[in-house]
Order: structure tokens, then C-alpha cells, then sequence
């Protein structure tokens, strides 16, 4: 699964920044379940069937419908640089459902550690 184009952007009222991203198929239950290595998947259900949002702590997050070719992406502000590039990643790296788990886990550490020094001067 690959993000095709940002279809929409804007600034919301907290200071992320949010991006709607066409997808170049729909997004699959199996790919909710790969995110729930990286992060915290909710499933809401009374907002729609299929509904998920992903949590990458103090990162971003990823909220859409299973079956659907788009979905929001929201940068918190002072670590969008750092993160954009994860989330290309994340969507690389899962086109064929055999993603390279060893190596995304060492990435999404190394996020993990460059957004504490960024945001609390720490590491995890």
C-alpha cells in the first residue's frame, strides 16, 4: 500500500497539521492489525464499521475506514519533520504483507527517541 498524493491539507485548531492522503488501494483489516505494532490502534465502531485510529506516541496519527482509499494523517507540530518520513515508510514497507518487522521496530525506536530529546530533551 502506497500513499499516492495529499489530496488535502490543513492546519487544525491545536497546531497539527493535517494531510488527507489518497492511498493506491483500499485500506485492509491486515493493515490495521500491522499498525498495532507501532503504536495504539482504537476501533470505533460507533462512529462508522471500519473505523481505526492510530497513535504513534507524540508523533502522529492515522485515523480512516477499512475499505477506503484515503485516510487522514495528523502531524503533531514540533515533530512533523521528523515523522513524515516514517509514515512513507510504514506504507512502503507493507505493500506486499510481508514487511521487514525487524527493521521498521529499529526505526520506529530511533523515531521514538529523537521525538523525546525534541519535545522533553530525553530519551526513552
Amino acid at each position: 500500500m502506497r500513499i499516492i498524493r495529499s489530496v488535502r491539507h490543513k492546519v487544525c485548531v491545536d497546531g497539527a497539521f493535517m494531510k488527507e492522503v489518497l492511498l493506491d488501494g483500499p485500506v485492509t483489516p491486515p493493515f490495521v492489525e500491522f499498525l498495532k505494532s507501532f503504536g495504539d490502534v482504537m476501533l470505533l465502531p460507533d462512529i462508522g464499521p471500519g473505523f481505526f485510529k492510530f497513535e504513534f506516541r507524540d508523533g502522529f496519527t492515522i485515523k480512516g475506514w477499512t475499505g477506503d482509499e484515503t485516510m487522514e494523517i495528523r502531524y503533531r507540530r514540533e515533530v512533523q519533520d521528523l515523522c513524515e518520513d516514517f509514515v512513507s515508510v510504514l506504507f512502503y514497507y507493507y505493500h506486499d504483507g510481508r514487511p521487514d518487522m525487524k527493521r521498521l521496530m529499529r526505526m520506529a525506536a530511533a523515531l521514538n527517541e529523537k521525538i523525546d530529546r525534541r519535545l522533553h530533551g530525553t530519551q526513552s
